[in-house]
């Protein structure tokens, strides 16, 4: 209610059973509701949570979701301005276009494996004031503690947005253009998952 704009809150209700939709911020069917709403209020963007608070789905003015890899080049420009020559984490699985336009503001993007835990350790290792992953999850080790806290990340997207030329529709539509196939998840049993890895190893050396 502090925050300075016209805000519109739907599922405020916390319920465990998530009756409206599963809570993966990243998962386009779980942001159909979102897309509507943005595009009903002609809003800015929206911003979705996961269950426990550290993941960040957001989609811009078109309905379009932001991938968690140019969320964090987003990010990156206003803490790069202060910081020049700043490390920003990306994990494997993140764009070339993400980690180019890092480097463009003079920052220096870092590859590392995907994990919030692993992330948390390798930005603490190097001192990287932000990282982000695919996933949605985005840790600041500027002006907060160094872990990812998607309330947090949400408030840094929309001082972002609303500061001079941080528009966050202007900056997604000046990047290259790009196809990427969605994250693929094959169901497997837990006690095979293991000797089914070793085997493609085995096949594909």
């Amino acid at each position: 209610k502090k925050l300075p704009g016209e805000h519109h809150v739907i599922y405020s209700e916390i319920d465990g059973n998530f009756p409206n939709h599963h809570p993966d911020p990243v998962v386009e069917k779980n942001l159909y509701d979102l897309i509507f709403h943005v595009k009903k209020n002609k809003a800015d963007l929206g911003i979705a949570f996961d269950g426990d608070g550290d993941r960040i789905g957001v989609v811009d003015k078109y309905g379009g979701i932001v991938p968690g890899d140019l969320l964090t080049s987003f990010l990156a420009e206003s803490i790069i301005k202060k910081r020049p020559k700043s490390k920003v984490i990306f994990d494997v699985k993140s764009s070339q276009i993400a980690i180019n336009n890092v480097k463009l503001i003079g920052g220096k993007p870092i590859i590392w494996k995907t994990g919030h835990s692993l992330i948390k350790t390798k930005m603490k290792e190097l001192k990287a004031p932000l990282a982000g992953e695919m996933s949605g999850h985005i840790f600041f080790n500027d002006n907060w503690y160094g872990f990812d806290d998607a309330p947090y990340a949400a408030l840094r997207v929309i001082e972002k947005h609303s500061s001079d030329n941080g528009d966050l529709n202007l900056y997604l539509k000046n990047l290259p253009k790009s196809y990427t196939s969605p994250e693929i998840r094959i169901e497997c049993q837990e006690s095979q998952k293991f000797k089914i890895i070793d085997k493609i190893k085995k096949q594909i050396s």
